[in-house]
């Protein structure tokens, strides 16, 4: 929910000042059944206040009073400015939304209702993703622990055949041993560790750790897109198994197929 969406902070203290006597009249009307107002704070009988409070035209206003009060008071204090909104404050929303959404639809476990991918996709996903950072800029710590978390949590799931098939196929094998390794050596992970490279582990976590951020401008931004991958070459050929020209081959077939994507 974005500060245009919201109302102004002062709406907030109009709120509280409606939602505050309505939901008190709601509450009392409840404890009696919603019947009109409360009968055990009635007047004595025989008054001309009595009649008034009994009869059905009075009860139905009451009724729609204390609905239409709290439902207004509540969204004028729900979707009001806090008098300073950081960046916590769209995050808690945000929260409170969803959990709103899926308690209302009756959605209680992922998987159950909503149809999502399974492990061994995601998996192809997250390696292919990550190694396509590696080949052009290099990954960080957090692609790591994005498949640390990942093999953690769903690791079991995988299919193991159709899995390393995939990897053969778009020659990611090695990248794969690699990352696994890493995540199990250094970050703890409990799954098996594959056999890899000793010395090519060593050198792919010393890249991971001394990675330094893209470039900002638009041409040293350029160049580092062009030639990061001839200075890391090694990354390429024994990690990735392909080779550089193929790397600037595919490129030149992205630029065509989606103009301006080098510049970004």
């Amino acid at each position: 929910m974005t500060k245009e969406l919201l109302l102004p902070h002062s709406f907030k203290k109009i709120g509280w000042v409606i939602l505050i006597p309505t939901l008190l009249l709601g509450v009392l009307m409840l404890i009696d059944g919603f019947n009109g107002y409360p009968t055990y704070l009635m007047p004595a009988q025989g008054t001309a206040c009595y009649e008034t409070l009994c009869s059905a035209t009075t009860g139905r206003a009451l009724n729609n009073i204390a609905l239409v009060g709290i439902c207004i008071g509540g969204i004028f204090v729900a979707c009001s400015r806090e008098r300073i909104e950081d960046e916590m404050i769209p995050r808690i929303r945000l929260n409170a939304l969803l959990t709103a959404v899926l308690e209302q639809e009756g959605v209680c476990e992922i998987g159950e209702n909503i149809a999502v991918p399974p492990a061994t996709f995601n998996a192809i996903y997250l390696l292919r993703h990550a190694a396509v950072h590696y080949q052009k800029e290099g990954i960080a710590v957090r692609h790591l622990c994005d498949w640390a978390c990942f093999l953690e949590r769903h690791g079991h799931e995988i299919d193991r055949q159709l899995f390393h098939k995939a990897l053969a196929d778009y020659r990611l094998d090695r990248f794969e041993a690699l990352m696994t390794a890493a995540a199990v050596r250094y970050l703890g992970t409990e799954v098996p560790e594959p056999a890899c490279d000793a010395g090519m582990l060593e050198r792919f976590m010393r890249e991971i750790y001394a990675m330094r951020p893209m470039p900002t401008r638009t041409l040293p931004k350029l160049y580092f897109k062009l030639f990061s991958p001839i200075h890391n070459r090694w990354r390429l050929r024994r990690v990735l198994r392909t080779s550089p020209w193929r790397y600037y081959y595919d490129t030149i077939r992205a630029q065509w197929n989606e103009r301006f994507t080098l510049f970004r």
